[in-house]
């Protein structure tokens, strides 16, 4: 086998022995060169098995069943990671030395000796004797013949020479051909571990993250490690002495903690990381969506045409997908990917994590693997996520954001207690992101209160729909008109639905100023499809002014769609809660029987407390509580439809005095002409009223 491993760096070798270099124990097995992919000949039948070194990305390909496939055997990149190139001691050439052992030398062309200098020329001969005349002339001697010339100097020699060298690549130039050939540095990287934290959400306890070394083509080498996580914060620990190169990939497998349900994912996925660990001084790797997304396209940037060096790749790409998902960059420093953390409060941090609920949604692990390759595949070549099949993507990523509840989200990842300090402003991410998919990026500014706002994208399911400006961003307001004019109202915007709604601070209490109107998917029209509105009138534009109208388990959210406050709690089930979430929006509940009658004290006592919150004959409504009678629905033996409109105003309230004598199910209710609350209605499945939600108080 290591004869065998050796034969392909060998032939690369061969490629330098151009032009007179001499070379000793090098294998003599031919290969073509070709400068580029686009010069490989077109793979057949007739040339299968022949072998190309491509000069333009390093590689030698393979023709085999009509594609040229990268030749690099698991026995190769062993060895190639066991190899390095020296200068010879008197410079006069490369050595090879694989294992410690000299495998082969590439010598500069030998220098052309001097010419010598040419003979002098031979002396004149000697002239002839006059002939005897009268007094004839001396014949005159012959001339001395000329020095030769000296001869051309040699020419150098157009062998291979050294002309660089770094601890991964060494460059030779042959002639006008220069080669850079990457090789391992047997020096083994300082670094004594690598840890950090898988994130999408954290992943779960029993995830397994494998650690690869990649060579200095970015290929896996043999030195692979496997960890498992020990606990449910996502953070891992490998033992890396004894790496010998300074690229790494590091991969998790496993469940994760949704950031927007709250809950464990329904199915694991796998992420993936790239880095150079040589600069790492903490050793710390993070792994989560935005290394995983540009994992692909780093390698491309890194080893194709105008290769670019790992660090600067990752730069250009990340760049690339903040991009896509119109996130301005300014003030986010270079923070790598693999740095950026769900739990942080920069900037950067906050970009992940938009990113991350962005592409969760409401859907499952399964869609979130799916549309992951969807954009990795096609950002590989040119950095851009803009396939025929994007635009629609991308409105779909944008319409089902719309409704994701960011104050729930919030509440999620910072309820798992693993950040020390509140979490980035995603929130302005998401919204951007839905501005400029689903509204031509028409924002709305603190100033465009009311301001009407249209869908404009033609791929959305909303396209044409109204929205409104409420506190910065989009939502529906109410057509109520019956509020005090004289009173500062706040507003809540249930993201659920986008639907915003006044609120009142009314003594130390905070309650919805309109009866709830939620409309999920979970509980649409309180199951039974009625919801009653102003002169019959709906439509988010038109005047609804009594919400819906809700059975008790609705009410108390009994199947745990919002809360585990009060699974299970419907008729004729044991249901002994003093609180209870119910269905309310996040960071609301349903009253109890205490809240209630703190109002009522608020306000004057009971015999005033009808008109201080707008019920009953010559209501002020100076509260601005706005208690209108919108009456109930009922299904009973003697009629079924809405009663006592105009008569009464009811709300369910949580029982936070239980006794066996009271009733599991309960409602507040105003009889017009009655001012006292001390004998509410008690109410069976089948009745049906509306809501009036009270905020949270802030834990102390």
């Amino acid at each position: 086998m290591k004869f065998v491993g050796y034969q392909l760096l060998f032939g690369l070798l061969l490629l330098l022995v151009a032009c007179g270099d001499t070379v000793e124990n090098v294998y003599q097995g031919g290969m073509g060169v070709v400068a580029s992919d686009e010069d490989l000949p077109e793979c057949t039948g007739e040339n299968d098995g022949d072998m190309l070194f491509v000069k333009g990305d390093g590689v030698t390909r393979i023709c085999v069943d009509g594609d040229w496939a990268p030749l690099l055997p698991k026995d190769t990149a062993r060895i190639e990671s066991r190899c390095k190139m020296e200068a010879l001691a008197d410079s006069s050439g490369l050595k090879v030395v694989c294992d410690g052992d000299s495998v082969g030398v590439v010598l500069n062309g030998a220098r052309g000796a001097p010419g010598t200098d040419g003979a002098d020329g031979k002396d004149g001969l000697n002239g002839q004797n006059g002939r005897n005349g009268i007094d004839g002339d001396n014949g005159t001697n012959g001339t001395d013949g000329q020095n030769g010339h000296d001869g051309a100097p040699g020419q150098n020699g157009t062998g291979c020479s050294i002309t660089g060298k770094t601890n991964s690549t060494v460059t030779v130039t042959c002639g006008d051909s220069v080669m850079v050939i990457d090789v391992a540095d047997t020096s083994s990287i300082s670094l004594e571990e690598l840890m950090g934290y898988t994130q999408k959400g954290p992943f779960l306890k029993g995830s397994t993250v494998y650690l690869y070394e990649l060579n200095g083509a970015l290929y896996q080498t043999n030195g692979n490690f496997t960890s498992i996580i020990t606990s449910d914060d996502g953070r891992y620990r490998f033992r890396t002495r004894g790496l010998k190169y300074p690229y790494a990939m590091v991969v998790v497998d496993g469940y994760y903690r949704n950031e927007v349900t709250g809950k464990t994912s329904d199915a694991p996925i796998r992420l993936r990381a790239i880095t150079d660990v040589s600069g790492r001084v903490t050793g710390s790797v993070n792994v989560n969506l935005l290394t995983h997304l540009e994992y692909e396209r780093v390698v491309k940037l890194a080893t194709g045409p105008g290769k670019l060096k790992l660090k600067e790749a990752k730069q250009k790409a990340q760049k690339e997908i903040l991009a896509q998902f119109h996130i301005d960059t300014t003030g986010m420093g270079n923070v790598q990917s693999e740095d950026m953390d769900v739990f942080g409060s920069r900037k950067a941090d906050a970009a992940l994590l938009a990113i991350s609920v962005l592409l969760q949604g409401n859907g499952s692990a399964s869609d979130l693997s799916v549309i992951l390759t969807q954009i990795v595949d096609d950002m590989t070549d040119d950095g851009k996520w803009d396939s025929p099949e994007a635009a629609a993507a991308r409105a779909r990523v944008a319409d089902v954001a719309l409704f994701v509840d960011q104050r729930q989200v919030r509440m999620n990842v910072e309820g798992w207690g693993l950040n020390s300090e509140p979490i980035g402003d995603f929130e302005s991410i998401l919204e951007n992101y839905i501005a400029v998919e689903l509204f031509g990026g028409d924002t709305c500014g603190n100033g465009d209160d009311g301001a009407e706002r249209v869908v404009s994208n033609s791929l959305s399911a909303h396209n044409g729909e109204v929205f409104h400006c409420v506190d910065g961003k989009y939502g529906h307001l109410s057509g109520n008109k019956y509020f005090n004019e004289n009173v500062e109202y706040g507003h809540l915007l249930d993201m659920r639905d986008r639907h915003a709604y006044r609120t009142v601070k009314i003594g130390n209490q905070v309650w919805m100023a309109e009866n709830l109107n939620y409309e999920g998917r979970a509980y649409p029209n309180a199951s039974y499809g009625y919801s009653y509105y102003k002169d019959n009138e709906c439509g988010w534009d038109s005047c609804k002014v009594y919400g819906s109208y809700y059975v008790w388990s609705e009410a108390m959210d009994s199947i745990g769609v919002f809360s585990d406050d009060a699974v299970a709690c419907g008729y004729g089930t044991g249901c002994a809660v003093t609180s209870a979430r119910g269905i309310c929006p996040t960071g609301w509940h349903l009253p109890d029987t205490s809240e209630w009658r703190e109002l009522v004290t608020t306000v004057g006592g009971e015999s005033s407390s009808l008109k201080a919150v707008g019920f009953g004959e010559g209501a002020t409504n100076e509260t601005g509580f706005t208690a209108l009678p919108a009456g109930y629905w009922s299904q009973t033996t003697w009629g079924t439809g809405f009663y006592s409109e105009n008569e009464a105003t009811c709300f369910w309230t949580v029982n936070s005095e239980p006794s066996s004598s009271i009733s599991r199910y309960k409602a507040i209710c105003w009889t017009m002409g009655v001012e006292s609350d001390t004998s509410p209605f008690y109410y069976g499945m089948s009745y049906a009223t509306t809501i009036r939600c009270i905020q949270d108080k802030p834990q102390e």
